[in-house]
């Protein structure tokens, strides 16, 4: 019997995300169309910026996982974070464990 609690898995799941710190911006390896997630580091501060998955694989869990990524980079650099991304706005109002480093002020 399946855990109702548990989610199915992705494509997302067996994905690996680039992070290009030259170009601030994380991307999901393979075709370039499939995710990216650009971002701007200034200061003790990271404004995500724009998250764009392309049509075909929308819905398959891309952005999210991009959205963790740059998440978990800021937490590990003490960064606050800004949120000028619609979904990465959407994301971290669903996932509460990161509204810990949104800068309120």
């Amino acid at each position: 019997m399946t855990n109702p609690m548990s989610r199915g898995r992705t494509m997302a799941d067996d994905a690996r995300v680039i992070h290009n710190v030259n170009a601030q911006s994380f991307v999901v390896e393979g075709a370039e169309e499939t995710a990216v997630l650009t971002y701007r580091e200034l200061g003790d501060h990271l404004t995500i910026l724009h998250t764009e998955v392309g049509p075909e694989h929308e819905g398959k869990g891309y952005g999210g996982l991009l959205v963790r990524a740059v998440l978990d980079y800021a937490r590990q650099r003490k960064l606050r974070v800004i949120h000028a991304c619609k979904f990465a706005r959407t994301y971290i109002a669903r996932h509460k464990e990161y509204a810990d480093l949104l800068d309120v002020g």
